[in-house]
């Protein structure tokens, strides 16, 4: 029996989704602040750095709560309609 194309998609998606998170895990534990490496010269740099605001450093000096919280409520409800929607075709 073989998986359906859209399962395997899924857990493609979910294998890049951890090696991402595992690879950024590494860094955090293992560098300095300061620390960035050129893998190909002009195209990648590895670079240890934080972002405390979303994307781009918005929202970053908000000092509420709620929109942490607005954040995370939301990212989770787009990450579930997107499971269903890859789940039922």
């Amino acid at each position: 029996m073989t998986a359906s194309p859209t399962v395997r998609w899924l857990w493609l998606s979910v294998a890049i989704l951890a090696a991402d998170r595992a690879s950024k895990l590494l860094i955090e534990m293992f560098t300095n602040e300061s620390f960035h490496h050129t893998l190909v010269p002009g195209v990648v740099t590895l670079v240890h750095a934080h972002n405390p605001g979303m994307a781009f450093g918005l929202l970053a000096d908000s000092g509420t709560k709620w929109v942490s919280s607005l954040l995370i409520v939301s990212s989770i409800a787009v990450i579930a309609l997107l499971a269903w929607l890859l789940l039922t075709g």
